[in-house]
């Protein structure tokens, strides 16, 4: 069984950011352009979202 992994990239500048399986989900800066996003990985693809990083979570990214 082939397992289905996707590669995120900033959608500012295009670096690629994460890598990640289906329904989970990875926050964190991307280290050229230091915007921070939440990428939310589904069965057919990602969705990025800038946000505004918590105070009470670490600046690194994160797998839920």
């Amino acid at each position: 069984m082939e397992i289905t992994k996707f590669k995120a990239s900033c959608p500012t500048c295009g670096r690629n950011l994460f890598d990640g399986h289906p329904h989970s989900c990875v926050e964190g800066y991307c280290p050229k352009c230091k915007n921070f996003y939440r990428v939310s990985f589904s069965d057919t693809g990602y969705t990025v979202s800038a946000q505004t990083p918590s105070s009470s979570r670490p600046h690194t990214s994160t797998a839920e």
